[in-house]
């Protein structure tokens, strides 16, 4: 008997070291890998998120009447859009931020359902951060809001062009859904999406909200 019990229980405690070394080992696929993939979702990717990035071709606005109102404002105004607020705050309807002949900003509000202009107001000379980033800018903003609608469920209810620590220069896309509010943080000269990080420069009003100075 016990020259059958002591190989037996001698195998058992190897075995159980083993398994325990084994589920321990920093260098185990488990441990290392969630390390490793935490350090990649950090890294900004340099790959487009979608093809046809520098156009709005193919674009369906009738998902979104933020896009739809975004379309509109862009038809109606010769410039490029560079701020989007589903709530006009006092002035009702969508508002879209036009740059226009690269220095002066028209803010196109339209319809709740983006299908037409109700009015544009002129706000003078954009603000400079605002006049300096327009012409990095490769994604159009309509794109931007479509790539953020791909990788976030909800509506977009904000966008506006940022720039960050590198040299980046953003589209941040506020996403609604029926209990929770995302940020989308799009290449604007890629169309990658970003990590959102914690190192934004500044996030400029460039909405042309009536009631703020400048």
């Amino acid at each position: 008997m016990n020259s059958w019990s002591r190989p037996s229980a001698t195998v058992a405690a190897i075995l159980l070291s083993a398994g325990l070394v084994t589920a321990c080992n920093p260098q185990d696929g488990i441990v290392s890998g969630d390390s490793e993939e935490a350090t990649e979702e950090a890294v900004p990717s340099n790959e487009p998120t979608a093809e046809n990035v520098t156009s709005i071709d193919g674009v369906d606005t009738t998902l979104d009447v933020a896009l739809r109102g975004v379309q509109t404002a862009v038809e109606a105004e010769e410039g490029m859009a560079v701020s989007f607020d589903k709530d006009g705050g006092d002035e009702a309807g969508m508002h879209t931020g036009i740059l226009v002949d690269e220095t002066d900003l028209h803010v196109v509000v339209t319809s709740q359902d983006g299908t037409s202009v109700v009015e544009t107001l002129e706000e003078g000379e954009a603000e400079e951060t605002v006049r300096e980033l327009a012409p990095e800018v490769e994604v159009p903003m309509l794109r931007a809001m479509d790539i953020a609608r791909g990788d976030s469920a909800g509506q977009v209810v904000e966008a506006q062009l940022e720039d960050r620590d590198g040299d980046l220069i953003v589209w941040h896309v506020t996403m609604q859904g029926p209990d929770t509010e995302n940020t989308v943080i799009i290449d604007a000269r890629n169309g990658a999406v970003v990590p959102e990080g914690e190192n934004p420069v500044e996030e400029q009003n460039i909405g042309g909200d009536p009631d703020t100075d400048g």
